[in-house]
């Protein structure tokens, strides 16, 4: 069951125009809780993951979790320096392509009892608060352009940056925010600035709600989600920016509304209810399982993240946390690690290596542990854990003439897993399980496997964690019953510590590109 109250009707300042108010769906049936809807498990659930450059959605079944159909749709992430941005409306199109192609295929007489969300966070873009339309195009979470505003944000502190380590990155909302008030974009609008997934939601059910993981995740928000307006003044921006966001805050998987007639859905999903949408890692880690206690779960695809609740171990002062609205299941806290470039670092290195045969995956397996004393720091758009610096930048040390690009690769994979492994030190977890577009590679999966000194089981390779954490996000603890690993990684008793040791002696100097 989805038992959940409707944010109330509140009204978002807007400097230039009349205050707008919420657009609310039809009234969901009442009881004597309240508004509230009862799910029965003779359907499937539909899971969305808007992630780096692609969407995927799942149609999965309530009672056993099976994929019943699954399609992706891609769309273009622009690019150009520290400048990373999205057209919010192509990812739209995107969800709906996906939407309609998953509705074909999905078995006769079945029917849809929840639409779930996750996106990546922070991607912000400014928009109009009544009907969503996008101000121009939206930040993507790897731009940094706010790398001025984060730094000044982090030299100032605050009680609620603590479980941040009190870093703040420039990827993070609240420093975007502070970006996009000190510009001519945010002044000239009557918008206001919101997440991917909060977006996503209000345009299917046309209420709007913000997620509270996402708020005391990547915008220092408080206890109750509120963001405090000094936070932007410190970066140089006006304390009234902070009204240009959406004051309701949910936690993820409540109710947020339904499938609206005009939201060009499949017509088989109008009415059927829609969970409060949140990131795609903390949604990645519910469809792994993380509400078993003891379970470490990695996602290693644009980035890396590692998600754990407090069972598998203490990493204060290491990991982000304990985050305590972040992750559905997880509700005593959970610790978050991980760090910005992981498949971004590789895509890199394959765009600029050139290897004979064309396949430095091959190349990388014949080069022995440890690189032939190649170094790479992975940190191309700098550290999250477990010393957050920004900014701070990648590089390979140690080459001499006899290095060619298999050392180089295998460097570069020995890197990303050197960085999760250190982000998430000081946990202890039961098992390992794991997903992520870099767990295709065999080699990187026995180097992590072999880093960490203990097996990984792969999540199937059919299911989308993401997109199966949204699906759950309401029922996280059912997740872990239904969860069908693939084959499990085991160490091979490789040595990586010297290794190991030179990565994190390879400590480079900063780079301000603001």
């Amino acid at each position: 069951m989805i038992v959940a109250t409707r944010p109330a009707s509140r009204p978002i300042p807007s400097p230039t125009a009349p205050l707008y108010r919420w657009e609310v769906g039809p009234t969901l049936p009442p009881n004597e809780e309240g508004l509230a809807i009862a799910l029965r498990g003779d359907g499937y659930r539909i899971g969305i993951d808007a992630a780096t450059g692609v969407v995927r959605v799942a149609a999965v079944g309530d009672s056993d979790g099976r994929v019943l159909a699954s399609a992706t749709s891609p769309f273009d992430v622009f690019s150009d320096g520290s400048r990373r941005e999205v057209d919010f409306m192509a990812v739209e199109r995107a969800v709906r392509s996906a939407l309609a192609e998953v509705a074909e295929a999905v078995p006769e007489g079945s029917r849809a009892i929840s639409v779930g969300i996750a996106a990546t966070a922070s991607t912000v873009a400014i928009v109009d608060p009544s009907d969503g339309e996008p101000r121009g195009l939206g930040l993507m979470w790897a731009d940094h352009r706010a790398t001025r505003e984060a730094a000044a944000i982090r030299d100032a502190g605050h009680p609620n940056l603590e479980r941040m380590l009190g870093h703040v990155s420039p990827e993070w909302g609240i420093a975007k925010l502070a970006w996009l008030a000190r510009s001519d974009a945010l002044d000239a609008s009557s918008g206001i600035v919101v997440e991917l997934a909060d977006w996503l939601g209000f345009r299917a059910s046309g209420s709007w709600a913000a997620n509270a993981g996402t708020r005391e995740w990547g915008w220092a928000g408080g206890d109750d989600g509120m963001l405090d307006a000094g936070l932007v003044e410190v970066a140089g921006g006006p304390a009234s920016a902070v009204e240009r966001v959406i004051p309701d805050v949910l936690p993820t998987g409540s109710v947020l509304g339904v499938v609206q007639d005009v939201a060009g859905w499949p017509d088989a999903m109008h009415g059927t209810p829609v969970l409060v949408g949140g990131m795609d890692s903390y949604l990645a880690a519910v469809g792994m399982g993380a509400a078993a206690p003891g379970r470490l779960c990695l996602t290693v695809g644009s980035s890396s993240a590692a998600i754990g609740g407090l069972a598998c171990g203490d990493a204060r002062g290491r990991m982000f946390g304990p985050l305590r609205n972040a992750v559905p299941g997880l509700t005593d806290g959970a610790w978050q690690g991980g760090q910005t470039t992981a498949g971004l670092a590789a895509a890199w290195a394959q765009s600029v290596l050139v290897h004979p045969d064309g396949d430095l995956e091959q190349a990388a397996a014949h080069i022995p542990p440890g690189s032939r004393g190649v170094t790479f720091r992975e940190t191309m758009l700098d550290r999250r854990n477990p010393e957050p610096r920004s900014p701070l930048r990648g590089a390979w040390t140690g080459l001499g003439l006899g290095h060619g690009p298999g050392d180089l690769y295998r460097a570069v994979l020995e890197g990303i897993a050197f960085g999760l492994a250190d982000a998430c030190g000081g946990l202890q977890p039961a098992e390992v399980i794991a997903t992520g577009g870099m767990l295709r590679s065999d080699l990187f999966r026995t180097i992590l496997a072999d880093v960490l000194k203990r097996p990984i089981a792969g999540l199937h390779e059919e299911t989308s964690a993401a997109a199966l954490g949204a699906a759950f996000a309401d029922v996280p603890e059912r997740v872990p019953g239904l969860v069908r690993a693939a084959a499990t990684t085991t160490p091979s008793g490789a040595d990586y510590e010297e290794a190991r040791d030179r990565y994190r002696r390879a400590e480079l100097p900063d780079r301000d590109e603001a």
